[in-house]
């Protein structure tokens, strides 16, 4: 009876145990994981707001190289895409020609001076002699008219021999300004034409350029009076980086909009002495239009949206989450502005959303500054 005893406690004793076990498995397999995520802190920070457009970059001044004097193309002095400075040689045709007439021109000249001189000698004479009335009158008016007539063929021949100076000076073309040459559209050996409508070459002055690019009808309402005046701040820049900004200023707002896109051309200008930007290259271009002082703003990634709108999750002094109904502004590059929802200095969860839920704990991995 004993033994029967002793062997029902032990047998008891043994249930117990296994059933103390059993429950501490269960306690540490339903125990709550802790989520790893990354964070950022809510900061307070002057916002600026722009209007963005994309526009298009053109040089300040472009000009095309024609020649002035007919002629055939003797020698290149540059290479295509070349950068010039002003005055540089560009072009020289056969100037042989052109020597040649301006040596027919002085010579023309000369005679015409020599003529003159002894007109002049003959006039001095017959007015001696017609002072005395050894001679007719009528010949001494004659000598003057005869003067008077060489003295106009003089100021034909002086024009002819600057015109022939100045062909011969116009068969060297020489760089009108600092800039880059474009490209070549006749070779040595071509003849070319005064008149001729095609360009030797283009050049552009790449170190100011132009930006042209338009805003709406709403963006423009809400231009302030300094912006209309025109030298106005802007920003551009590349669609390849959007983070690399140029400084511009605002030149020009055209006077009507577009009828058919309801749109308002406006222009810019920048410096470009590094020659980062060429013409004809697509950029974004950006108006600061006001700042917001002391803004509430997180990383874009922290915010998420469901069915009842947006919301971040905020980590508590415990380490747990709480999901947090926020009211979005304005997105600012990465960041976005909260108008409602948070306060400075909270932390919010910008990766690690997806295993999250109100009151689970989380392991901060790095801190975002």
């Amino acid at each position: 009876m004993r033994y029967r005893t002793i062997v029902t406690f032990s047998a008891s004793l043994l249930g117990m145990m296994l059933c103390a076990c059993s429950s501490q498995q269960d306690q540490e397999a339903f125990k709550m994981p802790v989520i790893p995520v990354h964070t950022a802190e809510v900061k307070l920070q002057d916002i600026p707001h722009y209007f963005h457009s994309p526009g298009t970059l053109k040089p300040a001044i472009l000009i095309e190289i024609k020649p002035q004097t007919s002629g055939m193309l003797q020698t290149v002095h540059f290479t295509e895409g070349q950068f010039i400075k002003k005055g540089t040689p560009l072009f020289t045709i056969d100037s042989q020609p052109y020597i040649i007439r301006l040596h027919e021109s002085e010579a023309q000249l000369a005679q015409n001076k020599a003529a003159i001189d002894s007109t002049r000698k003959k006039l001095d004479r017959y007015t001696s002699l017609a002072k005395k009335e050894l001679i007719p009158l009528q010949e001494w008016d004659e000598m003057h008219s005869q003067i008077a007539n060489q003295e106009a063929q003089l100021q034909g021949n002086e024009a002819r021999v600057a015109a022939a100076r100045l062909d011969l000076q116009r068969c060297e073309i020489a760089a009108p300004m600092n800039g880059r040459v474009g490209k070549l559209e006749v070779h040595p050996g071509n003849l070319i034409n005064a008149s001729q409508s095609t360009p030797l070459t283009t050049m552009a002055n790449i170190e100011v350029l132009t930006v042209e690019f338009t805003i709406t009808e709403r963006e423009y309402q809400q231009l302030s009076p300094e912006h209309r005046k025109g030298n106005y701040p802007i920003e551009i820049s590349s669609l390849c980086n959007s983070a690399e900004v140029s400084k511009g200023s605002l030149t020009f707002l055209d006077h009507s909009f577009d009828p058919q896109t309801g749109l308002l051309l406006l222009k810019g200008k920048m410096v470009n002495a590094s020659h980062k930007f060429l013409p004809g290259q697509h950029v974004q271009v950006r108006i600061p239009i006001k700042t917001t002082i002391d803004a509430i703003v997180v990383p874009q990634k922290a915010v998420k949206v469901n069915q009842l709108g947006s919301y971040v999750y905020v980590i508590k002094e415990d380490k747990t989450v709480d999901l947090r109904p926020v009211k979005i502004g304005d997105e600012v590059g990465e960041l976005v502005i909260v108008n409602e929802g948070l306060t400075p200095n909270e932390l919010v969860v910008t990766d690690g959303h997806l295993r999250l839920s109100p009151g689970l704990s989380v392991e901060i991995l790095e801190e975002s500054k």
